[in-house]
């Protein structure tokens, strides 16, 4: 990450330099400044053209001016250059190392280290990231569970990092700024200086999915300087946040300065800006920051390279006694390394998360987690891949009441310098503290415990009699429990079995949720990984269905619009509701002309539902063309595309929940007993379809079911029509609609995607070939049927998609569509001044 230095270890240590060589004058001075950007182009220059003194100095400075704004390639390549020079100071090996580790060059990352423990034999570094890079095999042994996934609409092209969870959102800490003046900019990085930044899920909890456009925070929050990593009380009223001010700085022997880290703390009322108040145990000497709270608020962890610690930066502990806080603790030699832990997170008062360059990992900053035993910190576990990776891995948060949350890294593929990712079903998840289950509840007879709650997805409420079917997937045996009145129930669970748990209570669409636990805990009762969230449905409810796209003047189905209709069968087969399916228009045309329009597309709806299997007579179609328009937009009157978008919509209205066509007697879940152990062919061969999805050819993986079941991707809609009922929306499945170029659909629009497969004959979409594979999409061009996946505004979202896919579709590439007509990505970069 481009702030390594100053987060870390927070001053520079000159590579065997301590006198410039005067043709680097101006140079030297840009990198006492910290103003790598401007130093490297003079360096180079230095390095092409100067003399034998000034090229050794500045192909050296060139590695360092890399190092810091950490472009490990060039890096590695000036290092490599600069121990060709006589003499090379002994730390230039050390450097070289860590950029060949980061780089998963361990071989040579290894002689690398073994050459600087030779020249410097005091410094136990050399040998022991000599053995880290020897014995890196010990951690290839991924989580197998874990699901990650770039926050796309959380990144840009700068840095973003360190969110944590506030309110309904998610805030967090980038440098993108729209500053032109150069005193607004960051000398380290030429960029803006470090503000907080809010987003919220686009769905009500949804975190995995699409966010609201990030916003920066007011001035109650973000000053001139740096702003963040910030941290919160559990009730939000209080905010901890690390800042910069253009105060003293540290100066070290070798002239070089320092702004210093400092934590400061303060009550948030309303839009008053917030009185922060600096912690009493910040220092002109040494920094300290990334401070994480307790959920009293009464116990703070934080980083430090105040004197006395066990390496560059330090975990410490203090505690609040009324309004004073205590002389700070260290964590001690198990958590702390030779080298750097910073950025802690304390969850559940059990688990404290961090990074570290110290401990054995793969190489940058690794994320690790350490339990407390009610005495002492256990020795810190490497949290391994995919949430790890050879580059700078940091700045995890984990919801208290979810197992998904964020972390940040710089590892390739991101979008900027540092992205935020997504993270679900981590088997190290610590367990909430449950109270004690009421007398009558369930209590588990198995080796360990597990419990959860079943809630209205919309109000958030407890479900009492709800029943929750968990089936074992080792015996195929399936366990009825029933929810009490705060919507808990518990089940026992075996160490390292599947288990899929799916709720159900008449008047609801259901929810699921996978799971295993590696390692259950048998002191106290586990957490299983989310609340289940069941959906009312009641006769006149309204539901949207995102993303179904027609061509210009027609209405047959096309294939990027069976995604949402397939959902909608799953639906209609599941509950014995009725519905009339209805399509909308824009404003623009004739009403004449956008009433028979929309009647047709409502019919081809329909069509295709029955061709799966649906009774036609539990089914209207209807169209309203532009009769009920959810905004201003009417004849006249001048709109943008996208809100004449929201116009252009096909919805379904529950007529009757218990329909005469439905063909069979409706599922009764309260027929079984609460604790009831019943094979699993009483049940409906699809009762469990959608809760556990396999890619082919993959081993079976937890995955939370998210959009995948039809009733699950159900939320309320954020604004609702006049003179209609209430309405909610399906989400689209089709990625992309973070698109910054105007869209309606694969024909009309202008957008980067990826080729994927290119045929002579059709394939079926429902082909295994794309399974696993959402939004993708079908365009004949000449004689080739070819296939694509997403939509995107940038290449580099594209290209990002490329390398996600590669593996499972070699050739595939990037390619442009303007206006419907396809071209090259070079092209539309040009068109689109990318």
């Amino acid at each position: 990450m481009r702030y390594r230095i100053i987060i870390l270890v927070l001053a520079i240590t000159l590579t065997g330099i301590s006198e410039g060589v005067a043709g680097n004058r101006k140079a030297n001075r840009y990198f006492e400044l910290y103003k790598y950007a401007k130093a490297i182009p003079l360096y180079k220059k230095s390095a092409e053209k100067g003399s034998e003194a000034e090229k050794r100095e500045a192909t050296f400075r060139l590695a360092d001016c890399y190092r810091m704004i950490n472009d490990v390639k060039e890096a590695r390549s000036w290092y490599a250059r600069g121990i060709e020079f006589y003499d090379p100071d002994p730390l230039h090996y050390y450097y070289l190392g860590q950029a060949l580790r980061s780089l998963e060059e361990y071989d040579a990352a290894e002689q690398a280290f073994l050459k600087y423990a030779e020249l410097n034999p005091d410094d136990e570094r050399g040998p022991l990231f000599a053995r880290y890079s020897r014995e890196i095999q010990e951690l290839d042994m991924p989580d197998e569970l874990v699901e990650i996934s770039n926050s796309t609409s959380l990144n840009s092209p700068y840095s973003d990092f360190c969110p944590v969870f506030y309110k309904e959102g998610l805030l967090f800490t980038s440098d993108r700024s729209s500053a032109l003046i150069d005193e607004n900019l960051y000398g380290w990085t030429n960029y803006g200086y470090l503000d907080l930044y809010y987003s919220q899920p686009a769905f009500f909890r949804d975190f995995w999915s699409e966010m609201s456009v990030p916003r920066r925070m007011s001035d109650v929050f973000n000053q001139t300087w740096h702003d963040g990593p910030a941290s919160f009380s559990s009730d939000f009223e209080t905010i901890f946040i690390t800042r910069t001010t253009k105060m003293k700085v540290k100066r070290d022997e070798n002239n070089f300065r320092t702004s210093l880290l400092r934590i400061y703390s303060g009550e948030i009322t309303g839009n008053q800006r917030v009185k922060y108040e600096p912690f009493p145990y910040n220092s002109e000497t040494y920094s300290v920051g990334h401070p994480t709270v307790s959920a009293d608020g009464s116990k703070m962890i934080f980083s430090s390279d105040m004197p006395g610690g066990f390496g560059g930066s330090d975990l410490y502990i203090s505690e609040k006694n009324g309004t004073e806080w205590s002389q700070p603790e260290n964590l001690g030699p198990l958590v702390n390394s030779f080298g750097n832990e910073v950025f802690p997170f304390w969850l559940n008062d059990t688990t404290l998360y961090f990074s570290s360059d110290g401990h054995f990992g793969y190489g940058g900053l690794d994320l690790f987690e350490s339990r407390w035993d009610g005495k002492v910190w256990q020795a810190p576990e490497n949290m391994r891949k995919p949430v790890n990776s050879s580059y700078d891995d940091f700045g995890l948060v984990f919801h208290r009441d979810m197992n998904e949350g964020f972390f940040s890294s710089n590892r390739p593929g991101g979008l900027g310098a540092d992205d935020i990712y997504a993270i679900r079903n981590y088997s190290g998840i610590p367990s909430r503290i449950w109270e004690k289950p009421k007398e009558g509840q369930l209590l588990a007879s198995g080796p360990f415990r597990a419990c959860g709650y079943v809630r209205d997805k919309i109000t958030m409420d407890p479900l009492p009699e709800a029943s929750v079917f968990v089936i074992n997937s080792k015996t195929h045996d399936v366990y009825v429990f029933r929810t009490d009145t705060s919507g808990l129930y518990c089940l026992p669970v075996e160490k390292d079995l599947l288990y899929v748990a799916k709720a159900m209570k008449p008047g609801y669409f259901d929810d699921c949720v996978t799971f295993r636990f590696s390692a259950p805990d048998s002191a106290e009762t586990n957490t299983v990984p989310r609340d289940l969230l069941l959906d009312r449905y009641e006769v006149n409810k309204t539901f949207v269905l995102e993303n179904i796209y027609y061509d210009l003047d027609k209405w047959h189905i096309r294939p990027d619009a069976r995604p949402p209709l397939d959902r909608l069968v799953q639906l209609m087969k599941q509950y014995p509701i009725a519905i009339e399916l209805s399509s909308h228009t824009d404003s623009r045309a004739s009403h004449e002309y956008n009433d028979i329009l929309s009647q047709r597309r409502a019919e081809a709806a329909v069509r295709y539902i029955t061709l799966k299997g649906v009774n036609p007579m539990r089914m209207e179609a209807q169209g309203y063309g532009e009769t009920r328009l959810v905004n201003r937009c009417a004849d006249g009157v001048p709109c943008s595309e996208e809100e004449h978008q929201a116009n252009r919509r096909t919805e379904f209205r529950i007529l009757e929940t218990a329909s005469d066509y439905y063909g069979r007697e409706p599922f009764n879940p309260d027929i079984f007993r609460d604790g009831e152990k019943i094979p699993v062919q009483v049940l409906d061969p699809d009762f469990f379809k959608g809760c556990l999805q396999t890619p082919a050819g993959d081993d079976t993986t937890v995955k939370e079911p998210a959009a995948e079941t039809a009733k699950q991707a159900v939320s309320e809609q954020g604004t609702k029509p006049a003179a209609l009922p209430e309405t909610q929306q399906i989400p689209a499945s089709v990625p992309g609609t973070e698109l910054s170029v105007d869209f309606m659909s694969p024909d009309t629009a202008t957008f980067f995607t990826v080729q994927i497969i290119a045929n002579l004959t059709p394939i079926d979409m429902e082909s295994a070939i794309f399974k696993g594979e959402t939004g993708v999409f079908e365009k004949q061009i000449g004689n080739y049927f070819k296939y694509f996946t997403g939509m995107y505004g940038t290449y580099n979202e594209a290209a990002s998609k490329r390398r996600q896919i590669a593996p499972k579709f070699p050739g595939c590439f990037v390619v442009g569509f303007h206006e419907g007509r396809a071209v090259t990505s070079g092209e539309l970069k040009a068109i689109l001044n990318q």
